[in-house]
Parts: structure tokens; C-alpha cells; sequence
């Protein structure tokens, strides 16, 4: 996972204390996320309308790591 993973060993020979060595595996996220935005709308208002009703979709956003996305 992203983030720091501590790897630790340990080896005895059943007489002597154990002995450990450890050593750190970093995994960095250094790739931004992805945004696809909506295009821009031009939509025309209806005869005696000063508005107009507009539906769009939402814009989506991936990125190279599993998790929540926020805005």
C-alpha cells in the first residue's frame, strides 16, 4: 500500500537471545488524479423565458490508486 511498510526478521538458535534486523519499504502516489470535465453549454432560452433548464453529467475523476476521490 501507499505508504511506509516496516519489514522486521528475526533469527534464533534456540540458546542466545534473537536477533532482529529491519529495514522500511516506501511506496510513494506521485501521479495526480485524473478530472474530466463537462464541456462548456450554450443553450438558447425559450421565446418569453429569461431561463432554462440545463442537464449535465458530472464530471468523473480516476486516479492510479484505489480509494475515495473528493472534490
Amino acid at each position: 500500500p501507499v505508504g511506509t511498510t516496516t519489514i522486521i526478521f528475526q533469527a534464533t538458535d534456540g540458546t542466545n537471545d534473537p536477533v532482529t534486523c529491519s529495514f522500511d519499504i516506501v511506496v510513494q502516489d506521485t501521479e495526480a488524479p485524473i478530472l474530466t470535465c463537462v464541456p462548456d453549454i450554450t443553450a438558447q432560452a425559450s421565446p418569453g423565458n429569461d431561463s432554462k433548464s440545463i442537464n449535465f453529467s458530472l464530471p468523473t475523476a480516476r486516479d492510479n490508486c484505489d480509494g475515495v476521490l473528493q472534490s
